[in-house]
């Protein structure tokens, strides 16, 4: 009997969140913050509500997350222009200075951790995978969780 294939993403999410969390460490992020920052470089500008939904965690953890990344300095919020009682946040310079050593880090994991692939064998891998997330969102009625290519 083969494991399911729910099982096989659910030890790789495990295993790539641990190697995640090691390469992370001494940069004082834990991958929810870097994931944040990495959609705020994405989405600038953004509220606190819809970084909740892009990074897939509850509104409440989204709020203790970003007052952690605020005191850290690697964000700021402003009163958003369209109304007044939301607060936009974005990268600061200190955000996007991290963010960036983060990628570099996180570059050379993917790198790592998908070597066994060729280029169209991970190219693929990534099509599938947003395929299926689209295709769940969809029929749950909501916005797609899979993000988009560069």
């Amino acid at each position: 009997m083969r494991a399911r294939t729910i099982y096989l993403i659910k030890r790789a999410e495990v295993a790539s969140r641990a190697l995640l969390e090691t390469e992370l460490k001494d940069l004082d992020l834990t991958p929810s913050q870097y994931a944040t920052l990495s959609m705020l470089a994405l989405h600038p500008e953004t509220s606190s509500s819809d970084l909740a939904r892009r990074v897939l965690v509850t509104p409440q953890s989204m709020s203790e997350m970003i007052m952690a990344l605020s005191r850290k300095g690697l964000i700021k919020r402003q009163e958003s222009d369209g109304n007044r009682r939301v607060l936009d946040i974005s990268l600061s310079a200190a955000g996007r200075a991290l963010l960036e050593k983060a990628e570099a880090r996180v570059d050379a994991l993917e790198a790592k951790l998908f070597a066994v692939l060729g280029p169209d064998e991970l190219q693929a891998l990534r099509s599938h995978l947003e395929r299926v997330l689209a295709d769940e969102s969809k029929r749950r009625g909501k916005s797609s969780l899979a993000p988009r290519s560069a």
